[in-house]
């Protein structure tokens, strides 16, 4: 006897009750993004969908604010975290001269459970990054300030906070893409007369 049910019939449900619910009220995250699985295809498959996903503007870091001790940056959309918040406070724990701070970032709301932002984080004098999978605060220290300038700059105008929007896969195949550009060995040049070709439509 079969079953009253068929696995087609069983997705097509699914399916249907999925798009026929408001997004709103969905209580469940979706484990992943579509756009997460594009690394288990094949380089063939997955490398031109993500040349079409993300241009040449992704790959550059996007200012979202500057979290200083005097007010929080606001909220802003990320990546992967939809909803994230950041503010500076500073302390002492070394002893030194102009003491150090410590950045707190909140983020939360994300799309997907196997997602990640990239962010990089600048004053005159440092520039650092990190990277974010967990809904919750995070805090990045800087232990001292090189000077009484860094110091007051960072006191008065905050630590400045890009967003990596290409994430760390589409930042890694563009540091992927570039890095035989620079090598001096004939897989270097091979790249250099494809990067010709594709972009400035040459032929050598």
């Amino acid at each position: 006897m079969e079953p009253s049910f068929s696995l087609k019939t069983l997705l097509t449900i699914s399916l249907f009750l999925f798009f026929i619910t408001p997004q709103s009220s969905l209580a469940l995250k979706l484990p992943f993004h579509p756009q997460d699985l594009l690394p288990l295809l094949p380089r063939q498959v997955s490398w031109p969908i993500l040349n079409r996903l993300n241009g040449a503007v992704d790959l550059l870091p996007t200012f979202v604010g500057a979290a200083s001790a005097s007010n929080d940056t606001g909220d802003w959309k990320g990546a992967c975290f939809y909803e994230n918040r950041a503010w500076m406070e500073f302390h002492n724990k070394t002893g030194s001269e102009f003491g150090g701070g410590t950045l707190h970032l909140k983020v939360s709301e994300a799309h997907s459970w196997t997602c990640m932002d990239i962010y990089v984080f600048a004053t005159p004098y440092h520039v650092t990054w990190d990277y974010y999978l967990l809904s919750r605060e995070h805090t990045l220290e800087f232990k001292e300030w090189e000077s009484k300038a860094e110091y007051e700059y960072v006191k008065n105008r905050g630590v400045s906070i890009f967003l990596m929007h290409a994430g760390m896969l589409g930042t890694l195949q563009a540091l992927w893409d570039v890095f035989p550009l620079f090598t001096n060995t004939g897989w270097g040049e091979s790249s250099n007369i494809g990067f010709l070709k594709e972009t400035h439509g040459s032929y050598l």
